[in-house]
């Protein structure tokens, strides 16, 4: 009684474990393979959650702007303030890479 009073907690579970391992390991492999059988049942989501409440300000502003311009997407929006943009040369440049963005099939609109 002594010696059972003496052993430490981890000393116990480490008995446990090696004394059981064939049992603990085809445990393991059991649930690993009852696991990998669900697989098939997940699914992903590319969209995020919502964490404001329906509600909110926030959230109201959101969804207006959504009934207005729609759905949000991948958009790459190419801007430029500068004034030579406007000059033959620059613009005739411009107008072309815009014509070979829109050959592009992965492309839904050029603007």
């Amino acid at each position: 009684m002594k010696k059972l009073l003496g052993i430490g907690f981890w000393e116990i579970i480490a008995r446990i474990i090696l004394r059981n391992r064939l049992g603990f390991i085809f445990g393991i492999v059991l649930l690993t393979v009852g696991l990998a059988m669900q697989w098939k049942h997940i699914r992903f989501s590319n969209t995020e959650a919502n964490l404001i409440p329906a509600t909110d300000q926030v959230n109201l502003d959101y969804n207006q702007f959504l009934k207005i311009f729609g759905e949000e997407g991948n958009v790459i929006v190419i801007g430029s303030k500068d004034p030579k943009l406007f000059t033959p040369k620059v613009f005739e440049a411009y107008t072309t890479l815009m014509a070979n963005l829109a050959k592009d099939p992965e492309i839904g609109l050029v603007l």
